[in-house]
């Protein structure tokens, strides 16, 4: 996929909105512009999939979805504890951090899942309870103390987003390629 001089241009204007670091095949300028839309390429996570790839041909090879998903299940149970208790309390689990920003995107859950996807994706937020006109005002500072909050982020838990992306990749890949 090549890029045209113009659609470089236009992203002159988004630059404050991405890092030029990312964990995922391509640049972030690329992923986040028109032109990619147009000539979408397959996105990984670095080192997810080398790392946990038997987890995933496991999953690859299952012979229904609902297989695949106690594969997968199994394997995040096993990696990371997920119904231990530690000083009566449950570990930090991707289910948990996905129900708290499903109800509210502006929420603490909702400021990690944000991290999430700008330390992988390269893209920073635009909206975290107020506009965030870049990186260097108070909006994004209050939401970075927000997204840091211990209460979701022990457990691994951008280790378990990656490992759920890959999944949904490899699920989509494998159930749905139609």
């Amino acid at each position: 996929m090549s890029i045209q001089k113009s659609t470089i241009s236009k992203l002159k204007d988004i630059k404050r909105f991405y890092h030029y670091t990312n964990l995922i095949n391509i640049p972030t300028g690329m992923f986040v512009s028109n032109e990619y839309n147009r000539n979408v390429l397959p996105i990984t996570i670095s080192g997810v999939w080398e790392y946990y790839s038997d987890i995933f041909k496991a999953i690859k090879r299952a012979q229904d979805l609902n297989a695949a998903a106690n594969i997968f299940k199994g394997a995040m149970e096993s990696l990371f504890s997920l119904s231990e208790k530690h000083n009566g309390k449950k570990m930090g689990s991707y289910t948990r951090l996905l129900k708290g920003w499903l109800f509210d995107s502006n929420s603490t859950e909702g400021a990690v899942m944000k991290g999430w996807v700008e330390s992988r994706f390269g893209i920073t937020p635009y909206y975290h309870k107020d506009i965030i006109p870049d990186v260097n005002s108070e909006e994004y500072y209050e939401y970075m103390v927000e997204k840091m909050d211990m209460k979701h982020n022990k457990n691994l838990i951008f280790h378990q987003l990656d490992l759920l992306y890959t999944y949904t990749q490899v699920v989509m890949e494998t159930f749905y390629s139609d």
